[in-house]
């Protein structure tokens, strides 16, 4: 019976290994789910730490948008398109769900690529294309 359950527990070691493999976020993907998130949040300060010096005020209208209504976030899902020059594109599939009055009405990720750029060692939302 010792001798199953080492195997099943090397077995069980071995698949978690192999599962976390690849499965890394990337940097630039991360920048903007963070920024989605602290979106959502109605986090003013961390917006402002999320976004490049020429997209943070922007990123304050956005988060003005929102103010007189609830919101919550439905299926994020991000990933890398691609690079130009030093702008990492991200795409996101879900969706933004603002309540006013008991009435929902959904934001639409997918109808933006944000543009993402490396500044120093932090990855920084830096606006739409």
């Amino acid at each position: 019976m010792k001798k199953n359950t080492s195997f099943l527990t090397i077995i069980f070691v071995i698949a978690i290994a192999f599962s976390s493999c690849g499965k890394g976020t990337d940097p630039a993907v991360k920048a903007v789910e963070d920024y989605v998130n602290a979106l959502v949040n109605k986090d003013a300060s961390s917006l402002s730490i999320l976004s490049c010096a020429t997209w943070e005020a922007n990123a304050q209208l956005e988060l003005d948008s929102f103010s007189a209504v609830k919101t919550r976030l439905e299926g994020l899902d991000c990933s890398v398109t691609g690079t130009v020059g030093t702008t990492t594109e991200v795409v996101c599939k879900g969706k933004i769900i603002t309540t006013y009055n008991n009435e929902d009405q959904s934001v639409d990720l997918s109808v933006n690529t944000y543009q993402v750029v490396k500044q120093g060692s932090d990855y920084l939302m830096c606006g739409y294309k």
